[in-house]
């Protein structure tokens, strides 16, 4: 899912709910735009998570909002659906994007807890932010509801 066009002096609040992935065993991940294209470079983005464990990954292609892995990631059971909230401050300044906040819970495959939290960060420059892409690590997302809002900096 994409959300391009995003404006500069504003505050975006991003809530994903009833997020169903069609692919059992994935995770969901983030990614951001900026001059046009979507990001994805093996070193473009630093995050961590609190999940099951502590988890940081200073060096990675996405920002990874849940876990990943055969027993902990997201389920494709349609009645384990997904909700998260994800704040991206505002994304056309051109400022080092230090703080992209998530948080949520979708029920995990089959162990470890399904609560989410943690940060992460666009490292590779300064430009603005002009969209970001939600993603499966694996396969789409087979149902759920994306709402956006946009909050005015003073």
């Amino acid at each position: 899912v994409d959300v391009q066009s995003l404006a500069a002096g504003y505050d975006y609040i991003f809530v994903l709910s009833a997020l169903l992935p069609a692919t059992d065993a994935v995770a969901l991940w983030m990614r951001i735009e900026e001059s046009a294209a979507f990001k994805s470079g093996v070193a473009d983005y630093y995050w961590w998570r609190q999940a099951a464990s502590f988890e940081v990954d200073a060096s990675d292609s996405e920002i990874e909002i849940t876990q990943s892995g055969a027993t902990t990631a997201m389920s494709n059971a349609t009645d384990e659906v997904g909700a998260f909230e994800i704040t991206v401050p505002n994304p056309g300044a051109t400022v080092r994007k230090a703080i992209i906040w998530f948080g949520g819970y979708a029920p995990p495959d089959l162990a470890g807890s399904g609560a989410t939290q943690g940060s992460g960060s666009y490292i590779i420059n300064t430009n603005a932010i002009t969209g970001v892409r939600f993603l499966m690590s694996s396969g789409n997302m087979a149902s759920g509801t994306l709402m956006v809002w946009r909050r005015q900096r003073s």
